[in-house]
């Protein structure tokens, strides 16, 4: 498995890079609506899913090994050539944290501009992650909403707590579906508003284990193929 780490570069502008994490256990249509949503409407040149490892804030999940998640992921993207996986997380033996991973990303290609995409609610956590502060120094963060979260929560982040909570709520009741942040110290975030798709990963392998059935409105097909024919989370 090699690390998908090395991209074209256009000779006029800098390459605008996706980065999605996530356990990708497994990975489901919700997480394609999301990577194609983002694509699309921020114009970004291609997005790099990334498997985590150990992830630090779900060490309570029953993981499916490294090798069959990054293989999941990459079954599939096949259809779609500015989705790319890597490997740069699960490769780590130990926990994965993101700062490590935007530092190694950044080293090897210094000149392109990096969009990290994350859920509003994992967003509203970010002062538990590692180096929070450096995180939003060191990438453009794209803040997607979540059902059960408000973007109006984000004025009690000390980050943007000069920011309009009228704004705020303006997203929050789909009058608009997108802010850009305004900040001094680091790439202002941008909230878009995405249409949720109803679906979690947790479900299907409550579906799997139970021996329910289900219907393709939740797998890619090649990635269900995979689950059935090598019998993961039965």
């Amino acid at each position: 498995v090699q690390e998908v780490c090395r991209f074209w570069k256009r000779p006029d502008s800098r390459m605008k890079i996706g980065l999605l994490g996530g356990t990708f256990n497994p990975i489901h249509l919700g997480h394609l609506h999301l990577a194609l949503e983002v694509h699309s409407r921020l114009s970004l040149d291609e997005i790099i899913l990334i498997p985590t490892g150990v992830p630090p804030h779900k060490l309570d999940e029953e993981l499916a090994s490294p090798a069959d998640r990054y293989e999941m992921v990459r079954l599939a993207i096949e259809a779609y050539p500015y989705l790319k996986v890597s490997d740069i997380e699960i490769m780590r033996p130990d926990r994965s944290y993101t700062i490590d991973t935007v530092r190694v990303l950044k080293r090897k290609s210094p000149d392109e501009s990096y969009f990290f995409i994350i859920g509003l609610d994992a967003f509203l956590e970010l002062e538990s992650w590692k180096e929070p502060l450096s995180l939003l120094e060191s990438v453009h963060f794209v803040v997607v909403s979540r059902p059960g979260y408000k973007f109006i929560q984000l004025s009690s982040l000390p980050y943007f707590a000069q920011t309009s909570p009228k704004q705020l709520a303006m997203l929050d009741r789909k009058e608009i579906d997108r802010l850009e942040l305004k900040s001094n110290a680091f790439p202002g975030p941008t909230l878009l508003v995405i249409e949720p798709y109803p679906i979690s990963s947790s479900n299907i392998r409550e579906k799997l284990r139970s021996g329910k059935d289900f219907d393709n409105k939740l797998l890619p097909e090649p990635v269900k193929s995979f689950i059935m024919k090598k019998r993961i989370f039965f």
